[in-house]
């Protein structure tokens, strides 16, 4: 596994129909986030970094939130988004929305988009198959 920081925060979960998924968090320390697979033995997938380009440089994230609920038109395979706590302009923080589908074309062989599980439904006597 790829070194990670010591503080690790802002936990999410993008979950798939058939029990798998993966859990996303911040790597504080490296300003990139990190991903592992949700089911044992939860191997390491990989890490990425919000860069400068289509948005701004995301540095010291402390927060991330993910869903595989299609949000329409402008978010149609999910939505990730992180907080920035410094932005390039000298502005205060702000909060990233990345498409879902950028994050899984980078990573082809272990992620995937599964739009058919709707957290929303899911509640304590839900079974994982």
């Amino acid at each position: 596994m790829k070194r990670l920081g010591k503080e690790l925060r802002g936990l999410s979960l993008y979950p798939y129909q058939d029990g798998g998924g993966c859990f996303v968090f911040s790597d504080t320390e490296n300003s990139r986030f990190a991903m592992i697979e949700r089911l044992p033995p939860h191997r390491y997938i990989g890490s990425f970094r919000i860069i400068t380009g289509k948005y701004d440089r995301v540095t010291h994230s402390l927060d991330t939130a993910l869903t595989p609920i299609s949000l329409g038109k402008k978010y149609p395979t999910g939505l990730f988004v992180c907080q920035d706590e410094l932005n390039e302009d000298g502005e205060r923080q702000t909060y990233k929305l990345i498409h879902w589908d950028e994050i899984v074309h980078c990573f082809p062989d272990s992620l995937k988009i599964d739009l058919l599980v709707d957290p929303r439904k899911i509640g304590p006597h839900h079974k994982l198959p």
